[in-house]
């Protein structure tokens, strides 16, 4: 069991059950019984969790996501104080702020799931803005994740229609989406519910270094919320350490992320 990293001022416990949010969590989409009832034939459900974007001991990720690879640093954070706490402290980058709703799409025999891509239509502050992702089988070892990603920007209007109907997605006439179907021999897609998360992003330096961009979210999910920071990088285990100095200093009670957002919610976990 991975330990509890604390700053030295903090002496809470990681609260990862339903109750670690101290108010409601925002309002999620929760799969319907029949996406409930094809988890557990793909290998799902209560006795036996889906195998889907778990911890990895390995290098860096391939999979058949093609595409750059991410690199990111994600600390998961002890619970709403440890959010409130670490949001005070950046206060003075404060930036953008987006309600995103992410939905995920699979093939009608679970056939990305096997390969562990992850499909993913996601709208920003309503109808703001979409983009459609691709992600390749993620490695998260240490609070760093890599994984292989490809992007594009979505209207709207095509990515609520996705939703409603998935197997337009796979009429779509992206580059991406053409290369997705052609390599997984693809009939169909199906949709799998998805989740919210808030994300507030921040202007931050370490002593002496450059700027990046912190994200800090809180994601819920109908079984309880989640507190998590993160940044992209080229250079992880150095930022990871000042990220780390960083909580330390406000006494922010943290651990290394364990698991993806979107396998907490196939698996129905808080790790």
């Amino acid at each position: 069991m991975q330990r509890l990293l604390r700053a030295p001022a903090a002496a809470r416990l990681l609260r990862t059950g339903p109750g670690a949010a101290a108010n409601p969590p925002a309002p999620s989409i929760a799969p319907s019984p029949a996406v409930r009832a094809r988890r557990q034939a793909l290998g799902g459900g209560p006795h036996r969790p889906a195998q889907v974007g778990t911890a990895a001991t390995g290098g860096g990720g391939g999979g058949s996501g093609g595409g750059p690879m991410e690199v990111e640093v994600k600390l998961r954070l002890g619970g709403k104080d440890d959010y409130e706490r670490l949001r005070t402290a950046l206060a003075p980058g404060v930036g953008p702020v987006y309600r995103q709703e992410n939905f995920f799409f699979d093939g009608p025999g679970g056939e990305l799931n096997a390969r562990r891509v992850v499909v993913r239509v996601r709208l920003y502050n309503g109808d703001e803005k979409a983009t459609l992702t691709v992600k390749g089988e993620q490695v998260l070892k240490d609070g760093i994740g890599r994984a292989p990603e490809v992007e594009e920007p979505l209207a709207p209007a095509d990515a609520r229609r996705f939703v409603a109907d998935p197997p337009a997605l796979l009429a779509h006439g992206s580059a991406i989406v053409r290369q997705l179907a052609s390599q997984h021999g693809l009939p169909s897609l199906v949709g799998l519910g998805g989740f919210d998360n808030l994300r507030r992003e921040f202007a931050w330096s370490p002593p002496g270094g450059r700027a990046f961009t912190l994200e800090l979210d809180e994601t819920a999910y109908p079984w309880g919320t989640l507190y998590e920071l993160e940044c992209e990088t080229t250079e992880p285990e150095a930022l990871r350490a000042d990220l780390e100095a960083l909580l330390a200093s406000h006494g922010v009670s943290y651990s290394y992320s364990k698991t993806s957002k979107f396998a907490n919610f196939v698996n129905r976990t808080l790790v």
